[in-house]
């Protein structure tokens, strides 16, 4: 699969591999991300599926994903790379850093848990439900997905940016024909637990204080069952706290990339 892959490369330096969340592409890490690319070389992959790569016609496993990833780093990274997952692509990350530990230098897990117990749930929705929320028009599930997905001040304090945020996601629309096969692989996913205490690399853990979509406890748990994680909270923010506050982000971020020179 991984030649199916739409790749976009962005900067150049030490490599940061994205890895995009449930039903999007890398279009999530427009914008916010500019700062980082001064110093590196962004890799941003569109998922199986979305975005320009190639539509899948088979069922696949997260552990496919991570498989994806890790060869899209082997082509492209010359070094140990920074894995930045945002929401599904943290449990991506997990997994990649497990399978392949020499291609990690270290994570960036964003508004993600992991699976089995004791993290708290992710909120259910059936399957036919999500179907029918995929069917909505563009723009109408676009706006309901990034008004259950940002603080509810967003939209008054900075309009501007989160109708500029509307506008990617609906430009960048994925159908339920390919999100069914993601929703599939997440709910197979969740049924097991991540051996987090394998996973030795440097980790940085962010969240949304108020993240009403992934519970802010859960990265605190992953904080406490990564051995060496550390744990940032953007305060007034909701599961996109990236996009509702890039420059906090990209300035924990890159703190935290400081650190590992």
């Amino acid at each position: 699969m991984k030649s199916g892959l739409h790749i976009a490369l962005r900067g150049k330096g030490r490599p940061v591999l994205g890895l995009a969340g449930f039903g999007c592409s890398n279009w999530i890490f427009d914008h916010w991300t500019d700062p980082l690319c001064r110093d590196h070389l962004l890799i941003l992959p569109d998922n199986r599926g979305m975005g320009l790569s190639t539509p899948v016609q088979e069922p696949y496993e997260m552990d496919d994903l991570a498989a994806d990833a890790l060869g899209v780093l082997k082509q492209y990274a010359k070094e140990p790379a920074i894995v930045l997952g945002v929401s599904m692509g943290g449990f991506i990350a997990q997994l990649l850093a497990l399978k392949a530990p020499q291609t990690v230098q270290a994570l960036v897990l964003m508004c993600t848990s992991s699976s089995g117990e004791p993290f708290v749930p992710l909120p259910y929705m059936s399957r036919e439900a999500m179907k029918q929320f995929y069917e909505l028009p563009p723009r109408e599930r676009a706006l309901q997905a990034i008004g259950a997905t940002t603080h509810p001040s967003f939209a008054q304090i900075q309009p501007q940016r989160f109708q500029q945020v509307v506008q990617n996601r609906m430009h960048h629309a994925s159908s339920w024909s390919q999100v069914s096969f993601q929703y599939d692989a997440v709910q197979r996913f969740m049924d097991r637990a991540v051996p987090l205490e394998h996973i030795s690399c440097p980790v940085l853990v962010m969240t949304g204080a108020d993240d009403r979509y992934v519970d802010p406890r859960n990265a605190s748990m992953l904080v406490e069952r990564l051995p060496n994680a550390r744990l940032v909270v953007i305060e007034r923010t909701d599961h996109l706290f990236f996009l509702e506050e890039p420059e906090k982000t990209v300035s924990a971020i890159s703190e935290f990339l400081e650190s590992l020179l």
